[in-house]
């Protein structure tokens, strides 16, 4: 019988690689918002990216077949998340497209590749990966999307997003590579 793909690599590097496709995902769709601003309503673009996105988790469910919460307090949380998180906030990053550039929605802070694909990826990630530098890398999703909107559409990054950029990197870098300081060491 062959190992799992996870036991044959090294135990970091798939989770690393779903963390940067978690970020690569996020920050495209700042780009495909704000460069689909003018063709949908910010409600309308949150129907469709959620319509795609629910399409894909279930089919993920009955794939996957996952240990479904057995509780109605548990589904009604989720329930509350859901509405929070895939409405309000998806409505919200849609109409504040409409009026920044996408540098600047990213910000604010997220279908199919963004939403769904890029949580799994997400969620892949942080059941291996330390959860301070796992999340300290998601600083590292707005200076993407500034190099992403220059260079798909056209918008030239001001000298603060510019310069945001560097300092999301800088420290997303310190935060994921600095040295750990071990008990003995600091006691």
């Amino acid at each position: 019988m062959t190992p799992p793909i996870a036991s044959r690599t090294h135990p970091t590097v798939l989770p690393w690689a779903a963390a940067a496709g978690t970020m690569l995902l996020w920050a495209s769709s700042f780009v495909v918002i704000r460069g689909a601003a003018d063709v949908f309503a910010p409600g309308s673009m949150a129907l469709l990216r959620m319509a795609a996105a629910s399409c894909v988790l279930v089919v993920w469910g009955v794939v996957v077949r996952p240990v479904w919460p057995r509780t109605p307090r548990a589904w009604a949380l989720i329930a509350c998340w859901g509405v929070a998180w895939f409405a309000l906030y998806t409505i919200t990053l849609n109409a504040a497209e409409h009026h920044v550039d996408a540098a600047t929605a990213s910000i604010i802070y997220l279908g199919v590749f963004p939403t769904a694909i890029a949580f799994t990826f997400w969620g892949f990630a942080i059941r291996h990966l330390p959860a301070g530098p796992l999340s300290s890398s998601s600083l590292i999703v707005p200076a993407i999307v500034v190099v992403m909107a220059w260079l798909i559409l056209g918008e030239t990054p001001p000298p603060l997003a510019a310069l945001g950029s560097v300092l999301c990197l800088t420290d997303a870098g310190q935060a994921i590579f600095r040295p750990r300081r071990r008990a003995s060491a600091a006691a």
